[in-house]
Formats: structure tokens, C-alpha cells, sequence
């Protein structure tokens, strides 16, 4: 096991639960802006017809 190898073992182990919490935030951040996207369109749609 090579030193890059060893210390890309251990910054994963530490790094996991952040990276699935900071995805999971995304996520929801990006549903979010998705949403208001859909529904701010939605309504500047009903008000042009």
C-alpha cells in the first residue's frame, strides 16, 4: 500500500459522512431551486395569458 493510497484511505474514511451530508443538502438545495423555478415560471405564465 503506497503513502497516496494510505492517506487517500484515511481522508475518505473522514471525509464520507461529510460528503453524503453535503450531498444530501444539495439535493434538497437543488429540488428547492428547481421548485421555485417551476413555480415562479408557472405563475409569470398565468399572468401572461
Amino acid at each position: 500500500m503506497t503513502l497516496w493510497q494510505k492517506i487517500k484511505a484515511v481522508l475518505f474514511r473522514e471525509v464520507s459522512d461529510l460528503w453524503k451530508e453535503a450531498a444530501y443538502i444539495l439535493v434538497l438545495i437543488t429540488i428547492g431551486f428547481a421548485l421555485g423555478i417551476f413555480l415562479t415560471l408557472d405563475i409569470l405564465w398565468e399572468n401572461i395569458k
